[in-house]
């Protein structure tokens, strides 16, 4: 019995190097899974908030114009044909006559929000939300007054440019 003990002692002193190798191996299998799964999924939390942000813009310009019967004048961008410059963070060319938070001084954000010159005869004006950053970085997100998405220029994450319908 006493050479039953030590023989059970002795075998159960720690694991063997391939045993280590093993689990070191199952661990970056399952890493280079869920790391690209991790990546898409903060994406979709960004275009996300995106989405979120153009329709809190969209309800204050439509509740501007209620209050003062015209549109505010816009952040100077000429959205319409791809061509946008990003309002840039500090510039003349904010939201501030909405009476709302301008998403564009959020130093963490992800995306730079413009409206165009809301057009007086029609009514109408255009949200757009441009990515700053990252794989997408130039992708943009527009919203019509009427709350249309633009579908032949808008993105997702996980298929880049496609048609989405909301």
């Amino acid at each position: 019995m006493d050479k039953m003990k030590q023989w059970i002692v002795r075998a159960f002193k720690g694991f063997t190097l391939i045993e280590l190798l093993v689990v070191v191996i199952i661990i970056g299998i399952l890493a280079a899974l869920a790391i690209p799964q991790y990546t898409k999924t903060i994406e979709r939390a960004h275009w996300a908030e995106a989405i979120d942000n153009l329709g809190q813009l969209r309800a204050a310009e439509i509740r501007y114009f209620a209050e003062n019967d015209a549109y505010t004048p816009g952040t100077g961008c000429s959205v319409g044909g791809g061509s946008c410059t990003p309002c840039p963070s500090g510039s003349d060319c904010d939201f501030s006559a909405l009476d709302i938070t301008d998403p564009n001084d959020i130093s963490n954000a992800y995306y730079d929000y413009n409206l165009t010159e809301a057009s007086w005869d029609d009514q109408t004006f255009t949200l757009r939300a441009t990515r700053r950053t990252g794989k997408y970085k130039g992708a943009y997100i527009e919203l019509e007054e009427d709350g249309t998405w633009d579908k032949d220029q808008m993105y997702t994450p996980d298929d880049g440019y496609t048609a989405v319908t909301h």
